[in-house]
This record gives structure tokens, C-alpha cells and sequence, in this order.
């Protein structure tokens, strides 16, 4: 993830992604092998989660809107994460141009599900320390 971090030409919702898989321990559901979305009888199109933990206990949707996230997305995500992947720990991971609705913030809460907002300042340290934990160039970002 680090190294893909340091790609020029990343759009910034995959910035964002990349940069919660870092962050969280986590594998992009289309990086997922086959079989385990046989498993949950889901196929590689976005089915409303973006990132899992490998113990599927985390499900992950990154958004990066210039504006409100829809309600009826975070819905979904929710419903997703608990019923198809059981998950015990949902996380809404938004850009800091990315803006909840009242209404999306009692979903989260009424879920038990938690909500991080990262920038780019705090994409740039996570790679940074990245970089010093595992004593590697990981390119500029």
C-alpha cells in the first residue's frame, strides 16, 4: 500500500483507499481471492464495501465527495458489512472535503459504526511512518 501510495497518477478516492488499507490492516474486496467471495456469494463489482479485514470482522467504505456523501450509501454499507459479511466493526473512512448528512451521522451511530476523516496532511504521515517502520523509500507522495 505504501508504494502505491507514491504512484503520481492516483486519483484521490483511490488515494484515500490505499490509505485506509495502510491505516486499518486491511485487502481491497476486489484484491480478494475468489473463493472468498464465493463465500459470501458477492461478485468483484462494487458491492458497497471497499476494504475488509482478512478475519472479516472490519468492513471499510472509503468516500471522496466534494460535497455530501448520500445517506442511501452509508445505508447499503451498513447493511452489507453486517448481513453478507457479518461484521462486528463497520468504518465510514471520508475524505475532508466529504460531508455527512444528520441523517447519515444517526445510521452511523444507530449501526455502532465509527467515522475517520482523513486528509491529505494525514495521508502524507501515515506513509511517512510507514516508511520508518519498515526502513524503506516508499517514493514521494
Amino acid at each position: 500500500a505504501c508504494e502505491v501510495l507514491s504512484w503520481q497518477h492516483l486519483e484521490p478516492w483511490q488515494r484515500l483507499e490505499w490509505a485506509a488499507v495502510l491505516l486499518l490492516d486491511a485487502v481491497p474486496v476486489k484484491e480478494l481471492p475468489p473463493w472468498f467471495l464465493e463465500q459470501h456469494n458477492v461478485s468483484r463489482q462494487d458491492i458497497g464495501v471497499d476494504l475488509l479485514s482478512l478475519d472479516g470482522a472490519r468492513a471499510v467504505q472509503c468516500k471522496h465527495y466534494n460535497g455530501s456523501v448520500p445517506t442511501a450509501h452509508i445505508r447499503h454499507f451498513l447493511r452489507v458489512s453486517k448481513h453478507i459479511f457479518n461484521a462486528t466493526d463497520c468504518l465510514l473512512v471520508t475524505s475532508s472535503t466529504s460531508k455527512l448528512t444528520g441523517s447519515s451521522e444517526v445510521a452511523l451511530d444507530a449501526a455502532g459504526a465509527r467515522h475517520l476523516v482523513l486528509d491529505d496532511a494525514a495521508i502524507r504521515k501515515l506513509v511517512q511512518a510507514e516508511q520508518v517502520r519498515s526502513n524503506k523509500d516508499c517514493g514521494p507522495c
